[in-house]
């Protein structure tokens, strides 16, 4: 729990890169719910390999 008397800042850093368009946020019943999604790197993912 924090307890603050005027303006509150908080930074942190993320260890991967995001899309910073794609960023949400709300806040419900004291709530602050953020969505930081990935961002696709181009050449990522799965390649299909062959066995002979």
């Amino acid at each position: 729990m924090e307890r603050f008397y005027g303006t509150f800042h908080r930074a942190f850093s993320l260890p991967y890169p995001v899309d910073s368009e794609g960023i949400k946020a709300s806040f419900n019943d004291g709530v602050l719910k953020i969505s930081i999604p990935k961002r696709r790197v181009p050449g990522s993912g799965s390649i299909k390999v062959k066995v002979s």
